[in-house]
């Protein structure tokens, strides 16, 4: 795998941002390849940033390879907060790995949020699944309604 210090910049770009646990992954995963097939075709969705923390992340990875066949042109990033992140398992489902200097030279605690910050601000749709007001993903959702972001929440309880 290529790891790259800088993010790519063709069309536009989309994020994924949800909690770290899903319960009904098998429709979340159903929802997600429809928006996102949606987004390729119809809103020229070209790169997608992904942080495989949590089951949302690596749901939508997993959409993403399949996806990747039929469109081969669309590009996935996965954006790191640790360095050993770098060493995994190899099932890291992403076309470039990106470990940001300014996220690796925070504090291990605020890693995270600032990666979720830099990713909401250089994307232009989030797609989500935010069931609770709490915790990283949410502030990255609130993050995305204020910077005015087209937001898609799969759990669909709050209007975008």
């Amino acid at each position: 795998m290529l790891v790259y210090d800088t993010m790519s910049a063709m069309g536009k770009t989309c994020s994924f941002f949800g909690h770290r646990s899903i319960i009904d992954d098998v429709s979340v995963k159903q929802q997600l390849y429809e928006v996102v097939e949606e987004l390729i075709v119809n809103q020229d969705v070209d790169t997608f940033l992904l942080g495989e923390m949590g089951d949302f992340e690596i749901i939508a990875g997993k959409v993403l390879q399949e996806l990747k066949k039929k469109y081969p042109h669309i590009a996935r990033e996965t954006i790191l907060c640790f360095s050993e992140q770098l060493q995994g398992d190899g099932k890291v489902s992403a076309d470039w790995i990106h470990l940001d200097l300014a996220v690796s030279k925070c504090k291990r605690r605020g890693r995270i949020p600032k990666r979720n910050q830099m990713v909401v601000d250089q994307s232009d749709v989030i797609v989500c699944y935010i069931n609770v007001p709490y915790g990283g993903a949410y502030t990255a959702y609130q993050r995305a309604l204020k910077k005015n972001k087209q937001i898609i929440n799969l759990t669909k309880i709050w209007d975008e």
